[in-house]
């Protein structure tokens, strides 16, 4: 008989739960979702620790001109988590999402996608289309940061084109002008010709490029009795050609002495001055095995000597060069270097300590001008293969190379920048470095190598160029003179432009006339307000975000801030501006912790 079957799973004690047996995700998460965010969990939180002491992190704007991506679901899930701990702790921590807008990337999306003609449309009209496009992205991406489920204050986020934001950061500029940190002077850039603005040194790439290498010679007219000047010349290298019109000086060694050697190449005989313990290097280099050293020159007996530029009418000297200037080192180059402090930062504090003056031959659009002889009218980079052409026909090329380095490119249209010196707005990080510097040991840094990396930053920067040449963005609230081309910024003009724009946003600028904008205390100085005009340069973005530590813990009334969060990159962009406005204005960091994405690698070191 067969055995009867039993069923043994009524004797197993088996646990209950009224869990699913399958997840269901596509189904249950979004429910779940829609459960945290209509039920308002963030501000049952925020209500349940309303009294409690604050911990608050300060959210870096992402920028609204496209979707979410992994790093910013990597950004915000981080923050969410430390959030959420320490709300569980008992803290206040309010969370404010934020996002930036202003700028050229904003531009060029709007322009490319509404085929648009900056140069034709009504100013404001283009601000209000640039804004209306950052909207649409704003909230595309606040969906998709909901869709990750972070919690935050999504229904008033703090953005840069909001006129209470747009007001406390003319405050910090206000603040900053006052202290005399804020000035206007002709100095070298970073300059996209392509998008013919000013750039930021975190606006700038640094990608592989090629250049043409070259070694030329320059006609020494004056020895000072050293040596005969008759086909005797200063040998210089250069990777760009195209500053050969701006060429002022030529600067050698203080540490290092020269040479002048007699070389014979293709049945001619002349006389090159090299840096000395250069020659047999540069003599391979050059493919010339016929030469003599004559004889041994010190670096100061060089300085002065007088030289004519291969192809413009304009004789030039050789200058020294310092540690606080340019530091000619052995082995790069020739020992002597091409000077064009319209160029170059090095060259022009070089050409600043020798009162040299700067010969800008390069437009805003890249184009070489009548300053630069037989090759104006042409682009910079045209300009090169012409201006190789050229000294080789004089007989002025000694050797063309061609080389692979890293060169910097515009963050945006990915095109090679220059360096170019043009009228722009600085602030004076040398008025507050040595504040600045201070202030990073106040706060603590995660991975500790953080602290080193941002101290090197401050302490070798230049000044920040703050002003760029676009339309969308905060104005740079400053007044010229007609006739004298004067600028007027005072404490009443920066009130009164203040007021205006917290009440009506910065399309108030545009909109309204020098009359409605500037003061009455501008009419003791015997001149009628129409007698002014307007700045038109926006500031730099960086500004925008790097000020918002003021404006959002001023709206917001949450106290202080406590911690930074973002990746290693923002050493360069947000946690560096944040803390020169902060330092600038009020002598402290804004932050008393940053957190780079490199401490997980740090962790598992």
């Amino acid at each position: 008989m067969e055995e009867e079957k039993k069923n043994y799973g009524k004797t197993l004690n088996l646990p209950k739960t009224e869990f699913p047996m399958r997840g269901n995700l596509a189904n249950t998460e979004p429910e779940i979702l829609e459960n945290i965010f209509e039920n308002g969990l963030y501000n049952k939180i925020i209500a349940k620790n309303k009294d409690r002491k604050t911990f608050i992190l300060h959210d870096g704007p992402p920028y609204a001109n496209g979707p979410i991506h992994i790093g910013h679901a990597l950004n915000k899930i981080l923050k969410d988590t430390i959030v959420r701990y320490k709300s569980l702790q008992g803290f206040r921590s309010d969370f404010i999402p934020g996002f930036d807008t202003h700028g050229l990337p904003t531009e060029i999306k709007a322009i490319e996608k509404l085929k648009l003609n900056r140069e034709e449309i009504e100013v404001n009209k283009f601000r209000d289309t640039c804004k209306e496009f950052n909207k649409e992205f704003i909230k595309l991406q606040t969906e998709g940061f909901k869709r990750l489920g972070i919690l935050g204050d999504w229904e008033n986020p703090y953005i840069t084109y909001n006129k209470e934001i747009e007001r406390e950061q003319l405050d910090v500029f206000g603040k900053m002008h006052e202290k005399g940190y804020i000035y206007k002077g002709l100095k070298p850039v970073y300059w996209c010709p392509s998008c013919q603005t000013a750039l930021a040194e975190a606006e700038i790439e640094y990608a592989d490029h090629k250049s043409k290498s070259i070694y030329v010679k320059f006609e020494v007219t004056n020895s000072k009795g050293l040596f005969d000047e008759k086909d005797t010349y200063l040998v210089i290298w250069t990777t760009t050609p195209w500053t050969l019109p701006g060429n002022m000086a030529i600067t050698i060694s203080d540490k290092y002495d020269y040479a002048l050697v007699k070389v014979k190449k293709d049945g001619k005989e002349e006389n090159y001055v090299l840096m000395d313990e250069m020659v047999e290097d540069l003599m391979e280099t050059f493919e010339i095995e016929e030469y003599e050293k004559v004889k041994t020159i010190k670096n100061e007996e060089l300085s002065g000597v007088e030289y004519k530029h291969p192809f413009l009418d304009r004789i030039s000297k050789v200058i020294l060069g310092s540690d606080d200037t340019i530091l000619v080192e052995k082995g790069s180059g020739t020992g002597l270097v091409h000077t064009a402090p319209a160029y170059g930062n090095e060259d022009y504090l070089a050409g600043k300590k020798h009162g040299i003056e700067m010969y800008v031959a390069v437009d805003e659009k890249g184009m070489q001008t009548e300053k630069a002889g037989i090759f104006a009218g042409m682009h910079y980079k045209k300009s090169n293969d012409a201006i190789i052409e050229h000294l080789n026909e004089q007989g002025n090329l000694i050797k063309l190379e061609e080389i692979n380095h890293s060169y910097p490119h515009c963050w945006r249209c990915k095109n090679p920048i220059i360096y170019r010196a043009a009228d722009q707005w600085f602030a004076s990080v040398e008025g507050f470095r040595k504040e600045a510097l201070e202030a990073i040991e106040t706060v603590k840094w995660f991975p500790e190598w953080g602290e080193e990396r941002i101290r090197k930053m401050i302490a070798d920067r230049g000044d920040w160029c703050i002003s760029r040449q676009r339309t969308w963005g905060v104005p740079l609230p400053i007044f010229y003179d007609k006739e004298t081309g004067k600028e007027y910024i005072t404490k009443e003009s920066m009130e009164k432009v203040k007021e205006i724009v917290g009440k009506e946003g910065t399309n108030a600028w545009y909109e309204k006339s020098v009359e409605q904008l500037l003061p009455d205390e501008v009419l003791s100085l015997g001149k009628p307000k129409s007698e002014y005009v307007k700045e038109t340069d926006i500031m730099d973005v960086w500004f925008d975000s790097g000020s918002t530590h003021q404006s959002v813990i001023k709206q917001r009334g949450i106290g202080e801030i406590d911690l930074y969060l973002e990746g290693s990159d923002q050493y360069r962009g947000w946690f560096q501006s944040s803390l020169l406005t902060s330092v600038a204005t009020t002598g402290k960091a804004p932050y008393k912790q940053v957190i780079t994405h490199r401490i997980l690698s740090w962790w598992k070191r």
